[in-house]
């Protein structure tokens, strides 16, 4: 059957030549009339049949989890400038949509005019605003009030015993039997990833503690909140999300969109970027 229609077809573009390309002619003027109304569509689940489960589970993660997708801005630099730029810039990263509206440039303007003109004609779902949280560090408040419940049994006797005796030099020992007993004389010692990335986070909260201590020290005059950082430190650590040797803060940014729906990503990606951009010269500029 294939075989005889090809041979018609080519016996008409040999013989009609010029009614085979009036034909031609006609179909690619209906086809590029209908090409207006052609849309792109960058969602996993607009390739897939609408029954199939999997695209209900897709559904339901993105529904549950706010698109399954997170947005990293890396800061590097001086330890106690990426913090006083990460606390500066979170407010306003928070704020995206009024930065776009009031500040953002053109493109990203037009930009964001397309997606919500998409979310009007409903080809769109857009939460009314980009940004759902900003993260920078632990929610402290929190690890103060259920820390303990995160720590395994048989870490709790560890602890306790670190700090059965808030006196300097008894805690300067207790502490030094600990780390001992965790990582010298313990069979597992730094055997995971996990262990290791805590051991890190809680050398680091030492070297908290110490700075704090110190500026305590020299101080002209007493403040409580040298005290309480330095409590903060040795029980919680440090809050922020910081490289091991503090070159480097992760800022995480989380959409109210997913990954797949470019129209939301272009105008909120861009815009980070430029607002970072613009903000950095100014923040990092300021004294400590």
């Amino acid at each position: 059957m294939r075989k005889k229609l090809l041979t018609k077809i080519g016996e008409l573009a040999a013989h009609k030549t010029w009614w085979m390309l009036l034909a031609i002619v006609i179909i690619t003027l209906i086809f590029g009339a209908m090409s207006e109304h052609l849309e792109m569509s960058m969602n996993l689940t607009d390739i897939l049949p609408s029954d199939d489960p999997m695209v209900d589970e897709f559904n339901t993660i993105f529904t549950e989890f706010n698109g399954a997708s997170t947005i990293f801005v890396v800061v590097e630099g001086d330890f106690d400038r990426m913090i006083q730029f990460a606390e500066d810039i979170t407010p306003k990263l928070r704020n995206l949509d009024d930065y776009i509206e009031n500040e953002a440039s053109d493109k990203i303007k037009a930009q964001h005019s397309a997606a919500m003109a998409d979310t009007a004609a409903g080809q769109v779902k857009f939460d009314g605003r980009y940004i759902d949280r900003v993260d920078y560090k632990m929610p402290v408040e929190f690890m103060k009030n259920h820390g303990l419940m995160l720590i395994k049994p048989k870490d709790l006797k560890n602890t306790e015993d670190v700090f059965y005796d808030p006196n300097l030099l008894p805690f300067l020992t207790n502490l030094n039997n600990s780390l001992e007993k965790e990582y010298i004389n313990s069979e597992e010692k730094i055997s995971t990833t996990q262990r290791e990335q805590n051991a890190v986070r809680f050398l680091d909260g030492i070297e908290s503690w110490v700075d704090a201590v110190n500026d305590g020290w020299y101080a002209k005059n007493y403040n409580p909140e040298d005290a309480l950082t330095a409590a903060e430190a040795v029980t919680i650590g440090s809050p922020y999300m910081v490289s091991p040797d503090r070159s480097m803060l992760l800022i995480m940014v989380e959409p109210t969109f997913n990954v797949m729906e470019m129209d939301l990503v272009l105008p909120a990606v861009y815009a980070i970027e430029e607002m970072v951009k613009n903000e950095a010269p100014n923040i990092m500029s300021k004294p400590v």
